[in-house]
């Protein structure tokens, strides 16, 4: 059975299955026309759109429309959830609702097509991906392999081992994309500093810490599907590396 999950209620508890799936990519290109030319410039993806076809069957038909009733209920929330398609069980999407309709065939069998919108057109992954490193006295490297089909977004966590508080200079870098950011400030023992490139944050313990970031436009690391040699500089005690791996 081809399921369909959304915000982590699996729709064929209400006997709900997928019949088909249509889920086209598209991109759309900034241009400029002149007179008698037109040049084309950054090409970025758009929103993706979801037109699946779906039925709903039951052994009788009042347990048909307490089935309706069910699902009736989550496609009324009109905000972002991840959404797993059955064929692909390893990823989400965050989708809308666009609509929702169809038509009983039977006294226990109805059909109908739900469109959904994914704004952010990428697929993540369902779990996070580590890398874990309890010991790193001034500098480290090590090569990251990422899968999926597009960049990832890593989160690195430093947690400061040191006997005494220390004045760090601490540079992130993935040598591979030529991507670093630099950060400077006082450490105390046990502290944790996170670097979150899709936040385009630091935090020490928890609380803002972009003060420390040197540049005005620093080029967070990324992590681009393959091989990754990431290096820290500046800094002792041990590293944490997760991300999600990200499809088109």
């Amino acid at each position: 059975m081809l399921s369909l999950t959304i915000g982590g209620i699996d729709l064929s508890d209400y006997g709900l299955r997928l019949t088909s799936i249509d889920m086209p990519y598209r991109n759309a290109t900034d241009t400029v026309q002149a007179e008698s030319r037109t040049w084309g410039f950054t090409t970025r993806p758009q929103a993706r759109s979801f037109t699946l076809g779906v039925s709903v069957v039951a052994d009788t038909g009042a347990a048909l429309v307490g089935y309706l009733d069910d699902i009736n209920a989550v496609m009324v929330d009109r905000g972002d959830r991840q959404v797993i398609l059955g064929p692909l069980p390893d990823r989400y999407w965050t989708c809308r609702i666009e609509s929702w309709a169809g038509r009983r065939l039977s006294p226990v069998e109805w059909a109908g097509q739900l469109v959904l919108v994914a704004h952010d057109p990428y697929a993540y992954s369902t779990d996070y991906e580590s890398v874990i490193d309890d010991v790193i006295a001034g500098e480290w490297s090590d090569v990251v392999t990422v899968g999926g089909t597009a960049y990832a977004y890593p989160v690195v966590t430093l947690t400061f081992d040191s006997d005494y508080p220390e004045e760090a200079s601490i540079t992130l870098r993935n040598a591979t994309l030529e991507m670093e950011i630099e950060w400077a400030g006082s450490l105390d023992p046990a502290d944790v500093l996170v670097f979150d490139s899709e936040a385009e944050s630091v935090t020490l313990n928890g609380d803002a810490a972009m003060t420390g970031v040197s540049g005005d436009n620093p080029r967070w690391p990324l992590l681009k599907a393959g091989d990754n040699l990431i290096e820290i500089e500046g800094f002792t005690g041990a590293v944490k590396i997760e991300w999600r791996e990200r499809y088109l």
